[in-house]
């Protein structure tokens, strides 16, 4: 694996990590192309995927639930903006009120206790 870089033997787990990771997002990336060239011209094929794993990709394209969605299984979809600013009047309106109480009855609060024990 060290062939072109050099690091120290400590940091062999989060480089491999890191390889994994960067490889696995490429890959989806090169596939995504693949399938994006074969669905333009469905007489093209890669010349780098084997004649034997070419017709199962092409079924498992065909079958695959993502198809049928538009690429996205997330089933929380997107938030509007609508509803993103919603979120954050409340969030604003909750944040100010803690404040609010916080400054205003910190030091009522803090005699009280002080005075009770």
């Amino acid at each position: 694996m060290q062939t072109k870089c050099v690091w120290e033997s400590r940091h062999d787990a989060q480089v491999k990590k890191n390889f994994h990771y960067r490889a696995q997002h490429r890959f989806q990336d090169m596939m995504s192309t693949v399938r994006a060239k074969h669905a333009r011209d469905p007489k093209w094929v890669p010349g780098w995927i084997g004649d034997n794993i070419w017709p199962s990709l092409l079924e498992h394209w065909a079958t695959d639930p993502t198809s049928e969605k538009g690429g996205c299984l997330h089933s929380g979809g997107s938030a509007s903006s609508y509803t993103t600013s919603q979120r954050m009047v409340k969030i604003h309106l909750f944040l100010s009120f803690y404040i609010f109480v916080y400054i205003n009855y910190s030091q009522i609060l803090t005699n009280f206790i002080f005075n009770h024990l």
